[in-house]
């Protein structure tokens, strides 16, 4: 079954869902926050055989703190230090 990128519309996290083709737009609850999250559309540039990085660790999210910093990981599902 394919695996489409969703962002959440009120915290941003970032997640992969599994599900048909025929549901790939329809809207999900956030695992974070359960607000609605929008499938992420992107292009791959013709030619490139790159893969989609992997996902970040449930309950994870990528982000960054605005222009000149580092996109990084938050939340819960990180390992403890």
């Amino acid at each position: 079954m394919p695996i489409y990128p969703f962002a959440c519309t009120q915290c941003g996290a970032e997640f992969d869902v599994e599900r048909s083709a025929e549901d790939a737009a329809r809207a999900v609850a956030c695992p974070l926050d359960a607000a609605v999250a929008r499938r992420v559309y992107g292009v791959v540039p013709a030619g490139s055989r790159a893969a989609r990085p992997q996902a970040a660790p449930f309950g994870t999210y990528w982000h960054d703190h605005g222009p000149g910093t580092e996109p990084h990981l938050h939340g819960a599902g990180l390992p403890a230090d």
